[in-house]
Formats: structure tokens, sequence, C-alpha cells
């Protein structure tokens, strides 16, 4: 034992050929950034017997991250992309199915402007007229506080609000981006609990996720999600891929924020 341990104290590489072996060029293209999801019903991990309805999860790695009734979880967020998710209607099925998503522009003078665009509506998609829905979906950036708070490498996660819980998604909106700039404050001033209510409607029950805030966010953590914002504001990234199926069709109402 003596002898590996004197073996493995005199390794035959210095400090700086140490910290070369850890470099390598990561470039948009490598970059992932896994979303926190909420299990529903039809979640594929939960009819895989991987999950419960309730959990938060890692898409990547499949992580319990939280549970909406008993395990909240505190997020810094620092950036938000509002996106439309768009869904198609499948010809053979006649169900409205995930298709792709598109940023929300919202300067009327674009001639991408798209902000008021319908609900429901009629496009061309491969070549064909497609009916559509545009779900209006918050996609936000944060860190876990639970990640910072051990000390250990901090990667980012996407985390989002749509159809039933859109109307959370802008009320983190605005306290991140209105309330905050109104009292002088950065958007990642404040950290957040996240939660989750149970709801029932014609399409069976499933989970609301909650918003609530908690406290100030220390100086060390603002710091570690402006650096954050600064590398992804400038670098194209890939979302990991989402399970689409997750969250039970809302409604027409739900869908479009009004409840």
């Amino acid at each position: 034992m003596q002898e590996v341990a004197t073996t493995q104290n005199t390794l035959p590489i210095s400090a700086a050929e140490m910290a070369e072996w850890g470099t390598k060029e990561v470039t948009s293209n490598d970059l992932i950034i896994p979303k926190i999801l909420l299990m529903q019903g039809l979640s594929v991990m939960v009819t895989e017997g991987k999950a419960q309805l309730g959990d938060f999860r890692d898409s990547l790695t499949g992580k319990l991250v939280g549970r909406y009734d008993n395990a909240p979880f505190e997020v810094i967020p620092f950036m938000c992309n509002e996106v439309f998710s768009i869904q198609k209607k499948d010809a053979q099925s006649g169900q409205f199915v995930y298709s792709h998503t598109e940023p929300i522009v919202k300067n009327p003078q674009r001639a991408d402007f798209n902000d008021n665009a319908p609900w429901e509506d009629k496009v061309m998609l491969d070549g064909t007229l497609t009916d559509i829905k545009r779900i209006r979906r918050y996609d936000f950036l944060v860190l876990l506080k639970s990640d910072l708070d051990s000390g250990e490498a901090v990667m980012p996660y996407l985390l989002s609000f749509k159809s039933t819980s859109v109307k959370e998604g802008k009320k983190l909106f605005n306290m991140m981006y209105v309330r905050n700039k109104a009292a002088g404050l950065l958007p990642a001033s404040y950290m957040f609990s996240i939660a989750g209510r149970k709801e029932k409607n014609d399409k069976g029950i499933f989970i609301v996720p909650t918003v609530e805030q908690t406290t100030r966010t220390s100086p060390a953590h603002v710091k570690a999600a402006f650096d954050w914002f600064k590398r992804l504001s400038t670098t194209a990234f890939v979302a990991h891929e989402e399970d689409e199926t997750q969250e039970p069709a809302a409604s027409d109402s739900s869908a479009t924020g009004e409840f």
C-alpha cells in the first residue's frame, strides 16, 4: 500500500502538464444545456418507472432535482428567452404534436415581428399547409443554489414555463426584469423557490410549477450567474432534447395564459 501511495504522489507529470490535460476547446456545437423537467403522467421517465409524478428531473442524467410537494429547490435565474413552442396537427392522428421552436420578436419595426401572432394558424411546413398552435413559452437559464453551495463545478439549466404554467413564467419574468430594475437591482439579485401544485382538467391530473421569491443572492453567486450570462449571451448553445409529452395538452384558455 505504501508503494502505491508513493507512486501516486510522484507522478512524472508537472503541474503545468496536469493543467494542459484538462484543456480542450469547447464550441457552441459541444455545449448542451440540460433542462429541469417536471414529470407528468405521460413523461417518458414516469412511464418507464424511472420517476414519479411531480418529480423535477435533470433531462440529461435523470437526477432528481426536487419534488413539487415536499422538496422544493432554489434557483438563481440570470437570463430569459421568450419563444413559441410550435405544435403541428398530425395528419394521421389528428392530434397536435411538437414541431419546433421559434423566437418571439417583439419589435414591430422588424419584418419578422410575431409577438401578436395568433394562437391557432395555418402555415407551410415541409411544403404542406398545416394547422399549428403557437404555445408561448418562457425559457429561463438558471443556476441551482445547491450546486453553488456544494463548491463543485456548476452548469446552468433551462427551466421552461408554458401552457398551464405560463402565468408563473410571466411572474418570474416581471420580478427579474421589471421589479428588480425599478429597485436598481440586477436580474439575479434574488433567488426563487420552485415547487408545484396538483390540478385536474378534462385531460387528467397534472402538476403546475410554482415560483416564490426567497432571499437575496450572495455576491459570489451573482458573480457566478453573471459569468454564465456573459458566456451564453454571446455563444450559441443547444438545449437538451425536451420530453414534449410531459404535460397534458392544454385547453385553449390555458395555452394562451388566460386563467
